[in-house]
């Protein structure tokens, strides 16, 4: 029996090609989007968990409560005792962080970028020994520690590398033999670089925040863990608290140059993507079931005369649900085909690495889920034909329920695709807002050049010589060195106003943070920063160190600024001039108050600006150049893909939701096509007797045409306030923001209006221009 169901599924398969392919793509799209979302979201929360400690291992990092900017982790000092001491909770402690300035190499060249820890870091963190010993791998200032596929790649197998000595690479005049003492697993799925691990004597330091190096704890059990969290979040005088951050958090809320990868997303990103991507197979689920319906419908006679011969309602009711699982099981093995097409893209976009026999084991849940969840949705319309066949059939008395239930149906493939397409314009507005905002200084065609930190002195030696070289190039119109950088948060200092002094301050005036920038003279002019108000610094006066430049903003707080004196407690500055105001760091932030001082740190960097569309020459020719100096390590940035990463994860995020908008939308016309076509059907003697009433064509189309509009109002009215809540908190991550104008939701309105009528109109004129005496001769 259930063969014989199997065969008629797949003659009603290929009977109805057009609705079975429409039903069976929105499915797989919907399919393909909820696997992947659900296979990401589950790798970003698993990191490091392979540790048997892992519910007890945090990272800490220090944040500010007067600048949401501010975050540190935490490298623990020679002052350890003490904070152990006020935390009795934290059993162990480690830490762990790139060292930029030593790399070593073989004896065959091939080079390792080394990651400074100490011996703590082997109890933090469980990683088995494939050689060596724990207690002794880091115990000499010059070990190291490789994992087994750096031991593998620089010397053939881990057992020939024990005892080997690498050569450090660092340009500092230190070049010290490391020998190799162990040999550690790879640790997969984790954000710890273990490539090459060396102990690390300047940690012995009084500082306790840095960028480099992360600091990792490992709490003790059966503490009251919610205590502990509230205690280390405790402020200072000066705003700044701890934060103890699950281990599987830190890679995707906080960006550190010890973390394995950089996220184009962070976690919220892809959460959303989860519950979009969910929405999306909802909607392909339901669209799926109003075109069953529908051609279910059109087999009454059949389903009739079946229990006429014999069969039960239970039989007809079997028939329909195989020949309804039939096709979602078939949408969903296309579906796991091409998710395993598209997996080397998907790696490739989101940095992850899909385990497959994970994938299958997600996979099958899923599509165990969507038949369940589909058939609980179907049995109730399903049994209803079923045991109301025969007599609906002998009656001729049409299921007005039916059409209810398609209406309904379609009603929420309308609210999802118009909540899509709102979120998606609205983004497009804002990344094109964003892409246009003036920022005060012209960054276009600006490449940064850094050197790595092993060749900063032979760089800071060299600078003038490379900036000379390069602006003697025709494709190079301006170049110039900066000691700090100071775009985009990347290099600049903060202030607190409570802590400046200037003549005429108002002690009532709120506190204000702001940026402190350290300038070369050219800057303005390479940027070209508009001087409002006095002068910038210049290499015509003699001491400019006792001299600041101060922005628009702070101008205006000041009043009046030009010769007035700025202090602190150490130091005091004669305020020389006025600029407009800069967007130093991402457009989510609003432009703070600025200050710039004279620059008196070593070169570090060199700005230059080239001709045209000459980015290809000009890559080319900073190589050259640098090579020429020795300088064989280094990064070449461009100033405005700088700035377009801090929107990077909404940017693509936009292209995704756009996407899924406009399968929605599709899925959704399909859906209103299907109603159309069985309201038609079953309303075209409704219309022939109105034809012969006396009603034209263009009463006939206005009758069908309103019908639909109540759809689009009823789901515009649910959809619309949804999806603007959800934007307008959205926006408001946006210090620089559009406003969502009412203009604005009627062309939303009148987009899908327009989409609904085109995909109606061809039925409802067809029907409208029907003979009326053939349709009554027939029926």
């Amino acid at each position: 029996m259930f063969y014989h169901y199997l065969k008629i599924a797949l003659r009603n398969l290929l009977k109805n090609k057009i609705q079975s392919a429409i039903s069976i793509v929105g499915l797989v799209v919907g399919f393909v989007c909820i696997t992947l979302s659900t296979m990401w979201i589950r790798y970003e929360t698993t990191y490091d968990k392979q540790h048997p400690n892992a519910e007890n291992i945090y990272c800490l990092v220090i944040l500010n409560k007067n600048n949401p900017d501010y975050c540190k982790s935490v490298i623990f000092g020679k002052d350890v005792q003490r904070f152990w001491d006020t935390y009795p909770e934290i059993e162990k402690a480690a830490n762990i962080g790139i060292i930029s300035w030593v790399n070593v190499q073989n004896a065959e060249g091939k080079v390792i970028e080394c990651y400074g820890t100490e011996p703590h870091f082997f109890d933090v963190f469980s990683i088995p020994f494939v050689l060596g010993d724990k207690e002794t791998a880091l115990a000499k200032p010059y070990s190291i520690v490789l994992n087994e596929r750096t031991a593998t790649e620089l010397f053939g197998s881990p057992e020939q590398a024990i005892g080997k000595v690498l050569k450090s690479t660092s340009h500092e005049g230190n070049n010290p033999d490391y020998t190799v003492t162990a040999v550690i697993k790879n640790l997969e799925h984790s954000n710890l670089k273990t490539n090459a691990l060396i102990p690390f004597s300047k940690l012995e330091r009084d500082e306790w925040e840095w960028d480099y190096f992360l600091g990792y704890l490992v709490l003790k059990n059966n503490i009251n863990k919610k205590e502990f969290f509230a205690k280390l979040e405790q402020a200072d005088e000066h705003g700044r608290y701890y934060k103890a951050v699950p281990i599987p958090e830190i890679q995707y809320k906080y960006n550190y140059y010890g973390l394995d990868r950089t996220l184009p997303f962070n976690y919220n990103y892809i959460v959303i993507l989860v519950l979009i991507s969910f929405l999306l197979f909802v909607c392909a689920i339901i669209n799926h079931i109003s075109i069953f319906i529908s051609f279910t419908y059109t087999r009454l006679k059949d389903l009739g005369l079946r229990k006429a011969i014999g069969a039960s309602a239970v039989q007809l009711f079997l028939l329909l649900v195989t020949e309804f699982i039939f096709t979602l099981l078939l949408a969903f093995i296309l579906g796991a085909c091409v998710i395993e097409t598209l997996r080397p893209v998907l790696e490739n976009i989101t940095l992850i690495a899909i385990d497959i026999p994970q994938m299958i084991g997600i996979i099958t849940l899923l599509m165990i889920l969507g038949a369940l969840l589909s058939v609980l949705l179907i049995s109730i319309p399903f049994w209803r034909i079923c045991t109301q066949a025969v007599k609906q059939n002998m009656t001729d008395r049409k299921p007005m329920g039916q059409q209810r239930t398609q209406k309904i149906l379609v009603s929420i493939q309308l609210i999802i695709s118009i909540f899509f397409l709102f979120i998606t314009s609205i983004m497009y507005l804002q990344m094109r807002f964003i892409a246009h905002k003036d920022l005060g200084m012209n960054i276009k065609n600006v490449i940064k050049i850094t050197p790595n930190a092993s060749y900063s002195k032979i760089f800071t030696s060299k600078a003038h010589i490379i900036a000379d070289k390069l602006k003697q190039n025709e494709h190079i119109t301006a170049a110039f060195i900066q000691g700090r950088d100071f775009f985009l948060e990347n290099g600049n200092k903060n202030f607190l106003s409570k802590y400046l002094n200037w003549e005429g301050k108002n002690p009532d005036f709120p506190d204000f943070s702001g940026t402190w920038i350290e300038a070369q003279p050219e800057l303005v002019d390479f940027f070209g920063i508009k001087i409002i108000e006095g002068r910038f610094f210049s290499k015509d006066f003699a001491n400019e160190n006792d001299k600041i430049v101060i922005d628009k903003k702070f101008a205006e707080i000041i009043g009046n600024p030009i010769g007035k004196i700025l202090s602190d407690s150490r130091q005091q500055w004669e305020i020389i001039g006025v600029i407009e105001s800069i967007q130093d760091r991402s457009l989510k932030h609003e432009s703070r108050p600025t200050i710039l001082e004279f620059s008196n740190n070593a070169f570090s960097f060199i700005y230059i600006r080239y001709a045209g569309n000459k980015a290809k020459e000009a890559l080319e020719l900073v190589d050259k150049v640098l090579k020429e100096q020795e300088i064989n390590n280094y990064n070449a940035a461009f100033m405005e893909d700088t700035f377009k990463g801090f929107t990077k994860a909404d940017s693509i995020m936009m292209h995704i939701i756009s996407v899924i908008a406009a399968t929605c939308l599709i899925i959704s016309a399909f859906g209103v096509y299907s109603l159309t076509l069985y309201s038609m059907a079953r309303r075209k003697r409704e219309v022939a007797i109105r034809k012969i009433m006396g009603a034209d064509i263009t009463e006939i189309i206005r009758m069908f045409i309103k019908e639909y509009l109540w759809l689009v109002l009823i789901a515009c009215i649910i959809a619309v306030p949804s999806a603007h809540y959800c934007m307008d908190k959205w926006l408001q991550n946006y210090a620089n923001r559009i406003n969502i104008s009412w203009w604005f939701i009627a062309c939303i309105i009148i987009v899908v209006t327009g989409i609904v009528i085109l995909t109606v109109l061809r039925q409802i004129v067809k029907a409208a221009n029907s003979n009326p005496s053939d349709i009554i001769k027939y029926e």
